[in-house]
């Protein structure tokens, strides 16, 4: 599990990739078995060839009001330098009392064939209002699960 410590903003109307603040799931219980995805300015990287799933969840917050609909994109490379959508995350915003919210989630089964090529990123998007997907370094709120299902 990838997950992002700090806060990103969003301009309403603008894709911005995920590149920063990331790290590795470090509680007690956390659990792992074999080598782990890699990744460097949220690019990942897959340490062994196979069929993955990649599950993601996103949480949003509008401060100024309620935003149209906020998305996390799972984009995936063949040959390392262009991407293409593979699964999307929707969410409208809601008000809770003090602020607007939302979360999201999607997955992703991904034969990964050639680790050297075969790569994945992800991209925020927000309409309506500015955003900030929010991060925290004890919990996962912008949480990025890898698990190689298979040998191929």
């Amino acid at each position: 599990i990838w997950r992002q410590t700090g806060t990103q903003s969003i301009s309403s109307g603008s894709w911005t990739d995920v590149t920063g603040n990331w790290e590795q799931s470090d509680q007690t219980f956390s659990g792992s078995l074999g080598t782990a995805v890699s990744q460097s300015s949220g690019i990942f990287t897959f340490p062994d060839t196979g069929i993955w799933l990649i599950e993601f969840v996103f949480t949003a917050l509008a401060d100024t009001g309620d935003s149209t609909y906020n998305e996390l994109v799972l984009h995936t490379t063949l040959n390392n330098s262009s991407y293409d959508d593979a699964a999307y995350a929707y969410c409208g915003n809601f008000f809770n009392s003090e602020d607007y919210r939302s979360s999201g989630n999607g997955s992703f089964i991904f034969k990964v064939s050639d680790t050297s090529t075969h790569k994945c990123k992800f991209r925020n998007y927000a309409v309506g209002n500015d955003v900030e997907f929010k991060g925290n370094s004890t919990i996962n709120l912008n949480a990025f699960t890898f698990l190689k299902l298979g040998d191929i």
